[in-house]
């Protein structure tokens, strides 16, 4: 609107959509009446009330999820069957609370991912989404090169993820009998032996193994 008072050409439809963006409640065909005096002295206004929420914000983030917790324990607590027993009003009351602590620690861990989220977004910048560009790789023969095209990318990266997780293939735990023994996930009857330090080979472990 100071923009328009000065002279420039501003759209009223942009002008609506703040409002509304704001939830200002004056219309718009008020506040087109306004001098350029007023228009002045309610931005003043308005970056005074601004600074003024922003210095308390934390704080009424932080009324408002406890309000928020309260309001979902409650509602949980509704959905619960009701309980055969008689409770008392002291055992009520203990219910709330506890239900009330556990949405308010889920919200705030929410917000605690929230956060991290943001100042990652913040750190990376603009191009934290950028494609692959190059990508190094050997060719048929074993000598490594580098690769601009989408094909040969596309190749590089079939290679680097077959090399990266299939290390342990060959391996003397990926073979019989090491491999029933300590079983792909290490949870085996073997696994705890070799931590226990009591762990003897079977007697059928290729030599290789052994080693």
């Amino acid at each position: 609107m100071l923009r328009r008072r000065q002279g420039k050409r501003v759209k009223s439809k942009h002008l609506q959509r703040l409002i509304k963006k704001a939830a200002i409640p004056i219309p718009l065909s008020i506040i087109n009446q306004y001098t350029l005096e007023q228009v002045k002295a309610a931005r003043g206004q308005n970056f005074k009330d601004y600074n003024d929420f922003v210095s308390k914000a934390d704080a009424a983030r932080i009324t408002w999820l406890e309000e928020l917790a309260e309001a979902r324990a409650a509602e949980d607590l509704k959905k619960r069957p009701p309980s055969k027993k008689k409770k008392r009003a002291a055992d009520e009351e203990d219910d709330h609370k506890k239900a009330t602590a556990d949405q308010l620690r889920q919200l705030r861990d929410i917000e605690r991912i929230r956060s991290s989220a943001r100042r990652v977004k913040a750190a990376l910048g603009i191009n934290r989404l950028s494609g692959i560009t190059m990508v190094e790789a050997p060719n048929d023969e074993g000598v490594t090169e580098q690769y601009t095209d989408p094909e040969g990318i596309v190749r590089g990266c079939m290679w680097e993820n077959k090399r990266r997780f299939r290390q342990t293939e060959g391996t003397p735990f990926m073979q019989e009998p090491l491999r029933t023994s300590v079983s792909y996930l290490g949870i085996g009857p073997g696994a705890q032996e070799i931590l226990d330090g009591t762990f003897q080979c079977p007697t059928n472990t290729p030599p290789m193994q052994l080693g």
